[in-house]
C-alpha cells in the first residue's frame, strides 16, 4: 500500500539554532516533511517558488527582505500556500500587518512544542490559527484591524444560548460561574463550548473573542 504523500513546509528564520529545533519538531510528524529553509526573505521566497510547499513557517524579521515583505508577494505568486508567521508579542503590529496581508495564524517562538503542531494542522484545514498566549490586548487590536477570515463565509447561526456562552467566555469568567448563569452543568457547558468553537471554526479564546467582536457579540472594554 502507498504512503500517502507527506505535507511539505518550508520555515524561515535568521536563527539557525531556532530553525534547528523547529525542523526536528516537524520532522517527527509522519505526515509532514521540511522540504526547504531560509535565513533571509529573498531565500524565502526563492525556496517556495522551488518546492512549492504547502505552507511556510516564517519570522516576520529577517534580513535582506522581511518576512512581512516575503508574505506579501508569496500571497500574490503562491495564493494557495498556507502561511504561519513567527514572532513575539513584543512586535504586536507586526503580526496584525502579516495577517491582513494574507498569513492564516500566528505563533508565538516560545509557544509550547505541542502547540506549534497544533498551528500547523489548524491553518492546514483551512482555518485562522490565533496562539493561545494571545494576549487581550492583542485580541483587541487584531478585532480592530481589517483582518476577518470569516467574511467569505456563509453565516454562522448562533442560539442566544450560545451567544450568552460567548459573551461570559469573552469576560474571562471561569465555566463554574457560567454554568451556574445559564442554568447547566459544567460538563454540558464544556460541550456546547466545543460545539461553539467548531461552528465558528476557532481554536482559541483568542479566535472566540475576534469573532465575537467582528460580530457585535462583544465589545471589548476601552
Amino acid at each position: 500500500m502507498q504512503e500517502p504523500e507527506k505535507i511539505k513546509i518550508v520555515i524561515a528564520d535568521d536563527h539557525t539554532v531556532f530553525r534547528d529545533g523547529l525542523r526536528f519538531l516537524i520532522q517527527r510528524e509522519k505526515n509532514m516533511e521540511i522540504v526547504g529553509e531560509a535565513a533571509t526573505g529573498r531565500d524565502l521566497l526563492l525556496c517556495v517558488e522551488q518546492q512549492q510547499p504547502r505552507l511556510i513557517i516564517t519570522d516576520l524579521v529577517m534580513p535582506l527582505l522581511s518576512g512581512l515583505e516575503a508574505i506579501r508577494e508569496i500571497v500574490v505568486r503562491f495564493p494557495t500556500v498556507r502561511i504561519i508567521a513567527l514572532s513575539s508579542f513584543d512586535h504586536e503590529q507586526l503580526i496584525i500587518e502579516a495577517l491582513k496581508m494574507g498569513a492564516q495564524g500566528y505563533i508565538i517562538k516560545n509557544a509550547p512544542k505541542g502547540e506549534i503542531i497544533h498551528a500547523i494542522r489548524t491553518v492546514l484545514q483551512g482555518l485562522p490559527y490565533y496562539c493561545m498566549s494571545t494576549t487581550p490586548d492583542l485580541a483587541r487590536k487584531i478585532s480592530d484591524s481589517d483582518f476577518y477570515p470569516y467574511k467569505n463565509k456563509p453565516g454562522v447561526e448562533l442560539t442566544e444560548a450560545e451567544k450568552r456562552i460567548i459573551l461570559f467566555l469573552c469576560e474571562e469568567r471561569k465555566n463554574e460561574e457560567i454554568a451556574k448563569l445559564i442554568g447547566m452543568s459544567i460538563r454540558t457547558l464544556e460541550r456546547m463550548r466545543l460545539q461553539i468553537q467548531e461552528k465558528i471554526g476557532v481554536r482559541s479564546l483568542a479566535g472566540l473573542v475576534i469573532f465575537a467582536v467582528k460580530q457585535g457579540i462583544y465589545r471589548i472594554p476601552s
